[in-house]
Formats: structure tokens, sequence, C-alpha cells
């Protein structure tokens, strides 16, 4: 599998590498599907453009091109996405752990990153419950969730 991205220009770490394998090849049999790496491979091309995303977002922030933005503009960005305020400040407080009033790349990176997952979480959910409201009605039959939670 690592070849396979190597020779497509992907880098891909070896830890996630190899997480990724091992969850592609369930039964251990050591190759994978077509079925099973386009899953893999959609998933490191939306990693790479999330990342360019957000590089872009920390460029438009970095003005002067240092390196750092202003935490304000952080919790600024955070605010338009919709980000609670408790939550908010969590996140800023975190990134500038020092307390400097800027944040760096790998500062800022981070916060983002927990942000798509947790807006990923929030579209599998909803997903999910579209699945089980079999009327389209905004409701789900209980026992259909307890099921679902065995």
């Amino acid at each position: 599998l690592g070849n396979v991205f190597k020779s497509l220009g992907l880098a891909v770490e070896d830890e996630k590498l190899k997480y990724w394998a091992d969850e592609a090849d369930e039964e251990a049999a050591g190759f994978i599907t077509w079925e099973q790496f386009k899953p893999v491979f959609e998933l490191k091309l939306k990693e790479d453009e999330d990342e360019r995303e957000l590089r872009e977002a920390f460029r438009v922030l970095d003005k002067g091109n240092k390196g750092v933005i202003p935490v304000d503009d952080l919790r600024w960005l955070l605010k338009s996405l919709a980000v609670e305020d408790e939550k908010l400040k969590y996140w800023a407080d975190e990134a500038d752990e020092e307390a400097a009033g800027f944040i760096t790349w790998e500062q800022f990176k981070p916060v983002f990153e927990l942000k798509l997952k947790e807006d990923e979480d929030e579209r599998e959910l909803r997903e999910a419950f579209r699945v089980l409201d079999k009327g389209n009605k905004g409701v789900i039959p209980v026992d259909d969730l307890r099921w679902l939670l065995k």
C-alpha cells in the first residue's frame, strides 16, 4: 500500500499507513481488493485537499507573511464556522498555550483537524439518522436505535 501511494507521489506517515492497511485488510490476507483500496485512496485525497485549504486559510490570516497569525483571528475564524463559545475558547487557549497572542502553522493545524473531524462525525451521524428515519419525519423508532446500539 505504501508503494502505491509513493508511486502516485503521495506521502503518508508510516503509522497512518499501517492503520489504513490493517483497516482495509480486515482478514489479514496480505492483499486488498479495489473495493478495499478505493476508500483509503479517497480518504488520502480528501486529507490532502483539507490540508491545502487549511494552509490557504492560514496564509490569508498571516498578514505580513511572518509565519504566525493573531489568536484573535483564530477566534474570529472559529466563530465564523459556528464553533460554540466554550469550545472556541478552549481551542484558542490550547493553540496559544504560551499566551503569546500569536500561533504558528503547527499550532493552527491541529485545531482545524479537530474541527474537520467533528464536521465529518456530524455528517456521518446525520446520514445514519436519515437512513433510520424511514418516513422522513425527523424521528426514528427507539427500537431501531436500540438494535443499532447493540
